[in-house]
């Protein structure tokens, strides 16, 4: 999914630990979540961009399909 592989390319290079192992979403876990409001703005921008949405769970944030069930 091109969409997917953008997000992940913008999490590298913020230098974000995040996992891939549910398909069609990127979480990056709860120790990892301690971003700046740059950081934060950088990866709603790109969620926006791809038709993505960010949402926080447990601590977790997850960036995955808009209006998705995952």
């Amino acid at each position: 999914m091109a969409a997917h592989q953008t997000v992940e390319k913008a999490l590298d290079g913020k230098g974000l630990v995040y996992s891939s192992a549910t398909a069609g979403i990127t979480t990056i876990t709860a120790p990892n979540t301690t971003l700046s409001m740059k950081d934060l703005e950088d990866l709603i921008n790109v969620a926006k961009a791809t038709s993505h949405e960010l949402v926080f769970t447990a601590g977790a944030l997850k960036l995955r399909p808009w209006n998705s069930a995952l």
